[in-house]
């Protein structure tokens, strides 16, 4: 029942939703789950209201890593808060399965995520049940350009690379 949330951010007073109210909600969500493996997804949007605490909720779901089973992050404007995610070790997220990043065609960050390589997202390359890897939007180099490959490929059954090298289609 408690397993899996969709967290959209398109936070805004108009409609009565703010960032701490949604970040509240996912401390409630994560406290009633208890211990069971989650499945997370978030869609963020464009709100400068959400910016204002985007490092509080990533902090408090990066908490969580040790029950993570698949995570989907469709991150528009805050890519320089994977910051929380830099830091996660193989060891942190022993049940984690899929992984997905999505980057927002026109993220005002799209610098620092075409620089943004596997080495980057260490904690992937150790993640002892990782089957399932989806990069969009981005570039990454998928080796470290010695004899031995940095990401352990023998471990994945999928791997989804969108890789963005023209103009957005109309």
């Amino acid at each position: 029942l408690w397993a899996s949330i969709h967290i959209v951010t398109t936070c805004n007073s108009r409609a009565g939703i703010n960032p701490l109210h949604l970040i509240d909600t996912f401390q409630r969500w994560l406290e009633r789950s208890r211990t069971v493996p989650l499945t997370v997804s978030i869609h963020e949007g464009a709100s400068s209201m959400w910016h204002t605490h985007v490092t509080e909720f990533y902090k408090l779901l990066c908490s969580q890593s040790h029950r993570w089973r698949r995570i989907h992050l469709h991150l528009d404007n805050s890519l320089h808060y994977m910051s929380h995610f830099l830091r996660l070790t193989g060891s942190d997220v022993p049940l984690l399965e899929s992984f997905t990043l999505r980057r927002g065609y026109d993220s005002p960050y799209r610098q620092w995520v075409e620089n943004l390589d596997l080495a980057s997202l260490s904690f992937l390359s150790d993640a002892p049940r990782l089957w399932s890897l989806s990069l969009h939007n981005t570039s990454h180099r998928l080796s470290s350009g010695d004899e031995n490959d940095f990401f352990p490929f023998h471990r994945l059954r999928e791997l989804k690379l969108f890789l963005n090298v023209g103009t957005q289609p109309d």
